[in-house]
C-alpha cells in the first residue's frame, strides 16, 4: 500500500498491490499479483466559460500480472522468467464544452505485454537479456534489450554496456506509442508505469525527469522518435570511489539519414552523470551531441545548459529498507 495525497487537487491518491507466491519445489516459482492505482496528473482551466472553470484530471490503472520464474538449481545465480501483464487504464482528461458548461468524460485503454528475462546476477560481471512483445488495440511491437557489466572490485561499479533494438510489427494507433531515442518523459509514459513529479509538464525543472528506456539517450530531443524501428548502444563508465560516471549513447532509426533536412544516419550524445542512488536517483549533464540534436534543441528554444540537464527518479526500484546503504554506493 502506498497512500499519497494531492495538495493541489485536495484528493487522495496512491497505489495498492496484492501478491501471492506459489513455490513449486526449489527451482520453480509463480507469482500472482494485481495492483490498482489512482493519481491526479494536472488541472485544466477553461477561460471560454463564464466564470472560468478549473477542473482536475486524473488516471486510474488496474494491472494484473503472472510471473513464472525458475533456476537450474537453488544456488544458481542464473534466473529466467516469463511475465504476462495486462494494463487497463482509465483517463478522465477528455473535456467537451457545451455552451457555458464543461463536461468531463472518461475513456479507457487496454494493453497486453509478454516479457522474457534471462539474467546472471553473479557478483562480478553480471549480465541480463530482456525480450518483450507488446500489443494494444491498433499496434504490436517487439523489443530486445541486453546489458553487460564489467565490474571493478566493488559490486555495481564498473563499465556497463547496453544494446537495444525495437520494431513495430504494425502500428495504426492514434495514441503515440512510438519508440523514442531519448526514453520517456511523464507525458510520454502511455502505460503509466513510472512516477513523475511533473507528469504533464513540458517546461521547468520537473519536466526534465525521464526514464531510461528504448534508446536511453540522456538529452531531451524529438530526434529519433519513430513508428518503425530503432536501435541504440549505450555505455556508462563509473569512477571508482566517487558517485560520478561518464556516458556515451549512439543510435539510429528508420530512414535516419533522410528523415528531414539535416538529419544524420547516426545520432549520439555524451557527458557526465552523478548519482545519489545508483540507477534510482541520477542526474545527467550533456557535454556533446550530434548536429541533428543540436539543431532540434535550438529550434525548440532549449538554449541554456540548465534546460538540457535531465534526471531520473526511479521510485519503483527504490527499497526503503536499503536506501541508506545504497546512497553513493
Amino acid at each position: 500500500v502506498m497512500p499519497l495525497y494531492s495538495f493541489k487537487a485536495k484528493t487522495m491518491a496512491g497505489k495498492i498491490s496484492v501478491n501471492y507466491n506459489l513455490i513449486s519445489g526449489p527451482k520453480f516459482q509463480t507469482n500472482f499479483s494485481i495492483s490498482t492505482e489512482h493519481y491526479n496528473i494536472g488541472k485544466v482551466t477553461f477561460t471560454v466559460t463564464d466564470p472560468q472553470q478549473t477542473l482536475p484530471y486524473s488516471y486510474s490503472k488496474i494491472e494484473p500480472e503472472i510471473v513464472f520464474q525458475w533456476r537450474k538449481n537453488p544456488r544458481s545465480s542464473v534466473l529466467q522468467s516469463v511475465d504476462f501483464k495486462n494494463y487497463v487504464i482509465f483517463l478522465n482528461n477528455h473535456f467537451v464544452i457545451e455552451g457555458n458548461n464543461v463536461e468531463q468524460n472518461n475513456y479507457s485503454r487496454y494493453y497486453n505485454e509478454v516479457i522474457y528475462r534471462y539474467s546472471d546476477n553473479r557478483t562480478l560481471d553480471p549480465y541480463s537479456l530482456k525480450s518483450s512483445l507488446q500489443t494494444g488495440k491498433d499496434f504490436m511491437k517487439v523489443a530486445v534489450e541486453a546489458e553487460y557489466n564489467i565490474s571493478y572490485k566493488r559490486r555495481k561499479k564498473g563499465i556497463t554496456f547496453r544494446l537495444f533494438a525495437g520494431s513495430f510489427l504494425y502500428n495504426e494507433s492514434i495514441t503515440n506509442v512510438n519508440f523514442r531515442m531519448t526514453g520517456f518523459s511523464g507525458s510520454q509514459d502511455y502505460l503509466f508505469n513510472d512516477i513523475y513529479l511533473g507528469r504533464t509538464l513540458t517546461t521547468g525543472l520537473l519536466s526534465q525527469q525521464f526514464t531510461e528506456a528504448d534508446g536511453a539517450f540522456k538529452i531531451n530531443t524529438a530526434v529519433g522518435q519513430t513508428n518503425k524501428w530503432l536501435a541504440s548502444f549505450n555505455t556508462k563508465i563509473t569512477v571508482p570511489s566517487l558517485p560520478i560516471l561518464f556516458y556515451l549513447d549512439l543510435g539510429t532509426y528508420q530512414n535516419a539519414a533522410n528523415a528531414y533536412d539535416g538529419s544524420k544516419a547516426l545520432m549520439y550524445d555524451g557527458g557526465i552523470g552523478i548519482w545519489l542512488i545508483r540507477n534510482i536517483a541520477e542526474v545527467y549533464f550533456p557535454i556533446f551531441y550530434s548536429s541533428d540534436i543540436k539543431a532540434n534543441l535550438e529550434a525548440n528554444n532549449i538554449d541554456t545548459f540548465g534546460e538540457r540537464i535531465r534526471f531520473q527518479l526511479n521510485f519503483n526500484l527504490a527499497n526503503p529498507l536499503k536506501l541508506q546503504r545504497q546512497i553513493f554506493n
